[in-house]
């Protein structure tokens, strides 16, 4: 391409058309020994990442089967089929179907550009929101659902939720 335009004399004065690469001709200089050394990184590092992302599904579903048990939530085995597990949760929240309509709207258009990130902003909201209203319903202190946003904190919040004494954390209004 470069080339032909060379020809055609829309580079001025930018000397020859021997000084521009030609860029038709491919060659094959992959270093067989770099490609070992990038495989031999990446596959061990997407072992564990696989192995640290079905912990962490087996933790949260753990948590939220026994989070929907100390709600008397019905069906909390939805805790373990990955779709359902966003209806057990808007289910323990109780709030309204809007908001899992809405959910599930953003979340098949996520991949459009600009507007999927904010939809992502509207997810998070609600995801917030409904984790507000099941703190509320199982005795815990409201603002603890905004620590989801710091991942960390929330596996140990979760968790307290989920396994720890009911109310124990709410301070007495006497």
């Amino acid at each position: 391409m470069l080339n032909l335009l060379a020809q055609a004399g829309d580079f001025g004065d930018w000397g020859s058309t021997t000084e521009i690469p030609d860029l038709t001709t491919t060659t094959n200089s992959l270093d067989p020994s770099a490609v070992t050394g990038l495989m031999a990184w990446l596959l061990p590092m997407m072992g564990i990442l696989t192995v640290i992302g079905l912990v962490l599904y087996i933790y949260f579903a753990l948590a939220l089967y026994a989070i929907a048990k100390k709600t008397d939530t019905p069906n909390p085995w939805m805790a373990w089929v990955p779709i359902a597990n966003i209806i057990l949760t808007w289910q323990i929240s109780k709030t309204p179907v809007w908001t899992l309509i809405v959910l599930f709207a953003a979340m098949f258009v996520t991949f459009i550009p600009i507007i999927g990130q904010l939809l992502a902003f509207g997810i998070i909201a609600i995801q917030i929101f409904w984790w507000w209203k099941i703190c509320e319903k199982i005795g815990y202190p409201s603002w603890w659902s905004v620590m989801q946003l710091i991942p960390v904190v929330w596996l140990v919040m979760i968790g307290i939720m989920a396994w720890g004494q009911k109310g124990a954390f709410t301070a007495s209004t006497k």
